[in-house]
């Protein structure tokens, strides 16, 4: 196979890649438009999250309408984890003693839910 071959197939797979993870996206976001405010709404949100990444601008947005729901819904696992991602968000933009209260709300968490494991997790 000569070199232009292999770089157009690489090319096309990197293409189609990218536009399977598009409509990924855009499913998600149909979705997030017509569920109810309960906690599969929240596990949308953190699948947007994850698909969209923390280097994303929005992010910030769909981790806080998650923590909002969480905490309206006392559901504690979602409260957890959008602390826990908001602790990784800001981390990643350099704002570390910020990053170190999520994480410590985020353990506060995880001791009322009666989880120990995620002390180690969360630092």
């Amino acid at each position: 196979m000569n070199i232009v071959c292999r770089i157009s197939v690489i090319f096309l797979f990197f293409y189609c890649s990218n536009l399977i993870s598009q409509q990924k996206t855009d499913s998600l976001f149909a979705a997030l438009k017509t569920s109810k405010e309960d906690t599969n709404k929240v596990s949308l949100l953190f699948e947007i999250i994850r698909t969209i990444g923390l280097s994303d601008d929005k992010t910030l947005n769909y981790i806080q309408e998650a923590e909002i729901l969480s905490k309206k819904l006392n559901y504690l696992n979602g409260e957890r984890a959008a602390v826990g991602a908001l602790g990784n968000y800001v981390f990643m933009r350099g704002n570390y003693n910020d990053a170190i209260d999520y994480y410590k709300r985020g353990i506060d968490l995880s001791k009322r839910m009666g989880i120990e494991k995620d002390e180690a997790d969360m630092m």
